[in-house]
């Protein structure tokens, strides 16, 4: 399944965000930065962040609350040869999507909030039955309790996407069969000090909710996962930098969910340098995991592994070791070369429900978007494989390349994930990659295209199928409130069935053109 935090603009159809304050660069997968093996919290400062990222100036201001909120309304219009995305008999409709939305941001002495929100309505001048509502929004607020040592976070998104990539749309609109509308929210405390002068220590306590709902009314391709609301508790402790001969990190996580599963983790890790910039990684510890009536592993954790400092802000990190009773790997890398080339990539195995995978998605996307630099930002959140309402033993990799110059960028994604399901006993393996090219042709003018490909490479759950995806689009800035977008898009989707559910497998091929005025105020 692939889901997209579509920002406002992408809503209208356009190329860039009008208003991508809340968040830059992520990954895809629930992981802080540095902890490929998803053990420790992370030590982002995120109310600072926030502020810095929400309005560069604040912290130079004066101590008052700013505020700034942006509303915009704006009309896309769409023309489809394939409105009903068959292999053939293909009928043509014009679908007219007006929308309205608010970006934004609040920044004090104490507190920062951020806003993304957009709601549209699509309405199709043939095929009424697919008229409906749209929704996508990101938030986040953060309020210092009592500062540099308590601090109440929330966070929470909203968007649509698709349960396959079978009869993908080139563009998303209502109506689409298997669309599936997924809410995140979570919320809570985190605490942030010292240890005499051994240790920083950094705890963080979460209660969220996540809601799948079939947006357009019909029956998805499998079953969704159910509602659930989680809680985690994620507790780590880190000699630092205050040793020149070792580093120590302790951490324990608790996660659980209201439809039975539960996680306790501990692991101690323990980092020696051999060189100047070379260091040894040894960790041991436990896992106690339970979803009631289908698996209850108590086992052992034990990993060896490198890190290696490229420079100050470029790392590689490889260990291995067991988990669940299993061989496991894990892998991190961010690489800043020069002030033009970064990449970041990835792996990790791990053990969760599918309500847990997309909270700890989420929140790895917030965490992370304060955590690496600005040309790896992206609008952008995708979760890989399909949506089926059971625990997963998942394998993730995931790379991501941005070369940005003074007018143009060149970004290149690729990701892969293979999912074996413990209750059915089935897999399911999704790969994805895109590379997109941005110019600004003049200080009015900009242009973005972009290629696609999604394949779900097994036949267990949904089948052999592919998606080849495509677009152009033209951003003119009329004046500095009003904005013209046009532009290309194109998709084709089709494989078998397989012994999955659902899937008409037949896929077809869409082609879009159209056009949006944005008026921001």
């Amino acid at each position: 399944m692939s889901i997209h935090k579509l920002s406002i603009a992408r809503l209208a159809g356009a190329a860039a965000p009008l208003a991508c304050v809340l968040l830059g660069a992520t990954t895809a997968q629930a992981q802080t930065a540095r902890d490929p093996l998803q053990l420790e919290p992370s030590p982002t400062d995120h109310v600072g962040e926030a502020r810095a990222n929400a309005a560069p100036n604040a912290q130079q201001r004066a101590p008052e609350q700013l505020v700034r909120l942006q509303p915009l309304v704006g009309v896309r219009t769409l023309v489809t040869d394939n409105v009903y995305l068959t292999p053939s008999n293909k009928i043509a409709d014009v679908i007219v999507n007006p929308f309205v939305g608010v970006s934004g941001y609040a920044v004090g002495p104490r507190s920062a909030a951020n806003l993304d929100f957009a709601v549209g309505y699509d309405s199709y001048s043939r095929a009424h039955q697919f008229n409906g509502f749209s929704f996508t929004g990101m938030g986040s607020g953060e309020y210092d309790i009592v500062p540099r040592f308590l601090t109440f976070e929330a966070f929470g998104s909203v968007d649509n996407g698709n349960v396959s990539v079978a009869d993908k749309a080139a563009l998303d609109r209502s109506g689409i069969q298997g669309r599936t509308r997924v809410i995140d929210l979570a919320a809570g405390p985190r605490l942030t000090t010292t240890i005499g002068d051994l240790a920083d220590l950094q705890a963080v306590a979460r209660v969220g909710f996540v809601n799948y709902h079939t947006a357009d009314g019909s029956a998805p391709v499998g079953s969704l996962p159910e509602d659930s609301t989680t809680r985690e508790v994620n507790i780590g402790a880190t000699t630092g930098d205050r040793f020149a001969s070792h580093e120590l990190r302790l951490s324990a996580i608790y996660q659980a969910d209201d439809n039975d599963f539960t996680r306790y983790t501990g692991l101690a890790s323990v980092f020696v340098p051999i060189a100047t910039d070379l260091r040894v990684l040894a960790r041991g510890g436990g896992d106690d995991i339970e979803q009631k009536g289908v698996i209850h592993i108590q086992s052992p954790i034990w990993t060896v592994g490198l890190e290696y400092d490229l420079n100050p802000s470029s790392y590689i990190r490889v260990e291995g070791g067991r988990r669940y009773h299993d061989t496991n790997f894990a892998a991190e890398s961010l690489i800043t070369l020069t002030d033009s080339f970064y990449l970041f990539g990835s792996y990790v195995e791990r053990i969760l429900p599918p309500q847990l995978a997309m909270q700890d998605s989420f929140l790895g996307f917030v965490a992370n978007s304060q955590t690496f630099p600005q040309p790896l930002a992206g609008g952008d959140f995708r979760i890989e494989g399909p949506l089926v309402n059971d625990i997963s033993k998942d394998k993730v990799g995931r790379v991501d390349a941005v070369y940005t110059w003074i007018d143009q960028s060149f970004s290149v994604s690729a990701s892969w994930r293979r999912q074996h399901f413990l209750t059915s006993l089935t897999a399911d393996e999704s790969l994805y990659a895109s590379v997109s090219y941005g110019r600004r042709m003049r200080p009015d003018l900009r242009g973005e295209v972009s290629l696609s490909y999604d394949r779900q490479l097994n036949d267990d759950v949904f089948g052999h199928v592919d998606n080849v995806g495509a677009r152009a689009t033209l951003v003119y800035d009329l004046n500095p409130s009003v904005e013209f977008t046009g532009g290309y898009a194109y998709s084709s989707g089709g494989g078998s069935n397989g012994t999955g559910t659902g899937i008409r497998g037949q896929g077809g091929a869409e082609n879009i053109v159209f056009a949006t005025m944005v008026k921001r105020f």
